[in-house]
């Protein structure tokens, strides 16, 4: 017969607890170059072409900058 554990969960820090402030940084500027992104396809299917290009140009500029900093650690 097996007992079920009667005792209380530990807490352990969550995932982003855990995170250097290096890695914090970048999850950051992903969510961002994400965010970007959304409204970039957002402004191709929905908005005026100067707004997805200058949206595109955004883009580019944080996905290098998320490269260059990513490599360096």
């Amino acid at each position: 017969m097996v007992t079920p554990n009667t005792a209380e969960p530990t807490s352990s820090p969550s995932p982003a607890d855990q995170l250097s402030d290096r890695e914090r940084s970048l999850l950051r500027a992903a969510e961002h170059i994400r965010s970007l992104r959304e409204q970039y396809w957002d402004a191709l299917t929905n908005g005026p072409a100067y707004e997805a290009n200058r949206l595109q140009d955004e883009l580019r500029l944080a996905q290098h900058r998320f490269r260059e900093r990513a490599k360096h650690r």
